[in-house]
């Protein structure tokens, strides 16, 4: 995981859970290994490096030729991508030598570590290092088992855990199994074996034409696009409270004014009841809350920053009050003229 480099300086604001990037981990200082100094020396073709990119996180190569006047190697990346040559000064390398010729003295030593520690029963803690040295130099796949747990309390992970499963790593006891999640695939009904391989053909061979994720990526992507059309349309309707909110509140010359009296009467009567019927929800409301802020004022001492605070919300208040206010005028008014108009006609 990326170093917090604002942690490093220790500037970070947020804590462990809450930073994006890793704040580390605390150890016992007995697990400290010495520093050892990189031999760039032995650098050759097709020697394993980690190769630090732009973004500062290493990732996995093999040296294709070194430079040692310029003190640079180009390196194969692993991973998929376009760029997989590039060129690394050796500062930005970390050899990762696995030779069987060792000295005499470091692989007794090593042997001596090993033979205390299994001396001391800590076997269990042999494999577990184990198991996270060669999870480091695997390829990382996109999607890591159990991911779908982030939407339940995880509890098969916990129980695996408790098994002595080390999270990241190949399932079984050397770690040698699968680690990408086998995805659930689903056939057309009816149709043979044959056929099924036909379409997958026909797809350019896709191993995720049937998938089931793949399947809801295309329903959500399909989805989305369904509910930008839709609020694309609402935004382009036009409604009694997008038309008093805009236009008549917002104020204007007389031929707006006539222009706000024309589209208003295009609404429907019941529209207008309904209108009518939240704006006064909306006024009892404000009513209360202005009932509110005025026993706080009384409460507190004048001249407080909590009594002017209180007195400035109060202001907004009044001001949202008469806006609304106004707006039941307008609609009463427009009430009034159609049941006047109906009972003309019906005379």
């Amino acid at each position: 995981m990326l170093p917090c480099s604002f942690y490093l300086e220790g500037d970070c604001r947020f804590d462990d859970a809450q930073c994006h990037y890793s704040h580390g981990e605390l150890i016992d200082v007995e697990k400290l290994g010495e520093y050892t100094e990189p031999d760039f020396a032995r650098l050759a073709r097709n020697c394993v490096v980690l190769a630090k990119l732009p973004n500062r996180l290493w990732y996995k190569g093999r040296v294709l030729c070194a430079n040692f006047i310029d003190q640079s190697c180009r390196v194969r990346l692993d991973k998929k991508d376009e760029q997989r040559e590039r060129d690394f000064p050796f500062e930005d390398l970390l050899p990762i030598f696995h030779d069987d010729d060792l000295s005499s003295g470091s692989s007794s030593e090593s042997s001596t570590k090993l033979g205390e520690l299994e001396d001391s029963g800590d076997i269990e803690n042999i494999r577990r290092v184990n198991l996270i040295e060669q999870r480091l130099f695997e390829y990382k796949p996109t999607q890591q088992l159990g991911e779908w747990e982030k939407h339940t309390r995880g509890i098969a992970s916990k129980i695996m855990a408790k098994m002595g499963y080390v999270h990241g790593s190949g399932l079984g006891s050397d770690g040698s199994g699968i680690v990408i999640p086998v995805t659930a695939q689903i056939l057309p009904q009816g149709c043979s074996l044959d056929h099924c391989m036909e379409l997958r053909e026909a797809a350019n061979g896709d191993k995720d034409f049937f998938s089931v994720e793949k399947k809801l990526q295309r329903q959500k992507k399909k989805l989305e696009k369904i509910n930008a059309k839709s609020y694309e349309r609402e935004l382009q309707r036009t409604d009694v409270f997008s038309f008093i909110n805009d236009n008549i509140l917002g104020g204007g010359s007389e031929v707006r004014k006539a222009v706000k009296s024309v589209t208003l009467s295009n609404e429907t009567t019941k529209s207008l009841n309904v209108a009518s019927v939240r704006i006064s929800d909306d006024i009892r409301r404000k009513e209360r809350e202005i009932a509110k802020l005025r026993q706080s004022m009384d409460r507190n001492s004048v001249g407080s920053d909590l009594y002017k605070r209180t007195q400035q919300q109060l202001q907004i208040k009044a001001q949202e009050l008469k806006a609304l206010q106004k707006e039941e005028t307008i609609l009463s008014k427009e009430q009034v003229s159609r049941k006047t108009k109906d009972k003309l006609c019906v005379f």
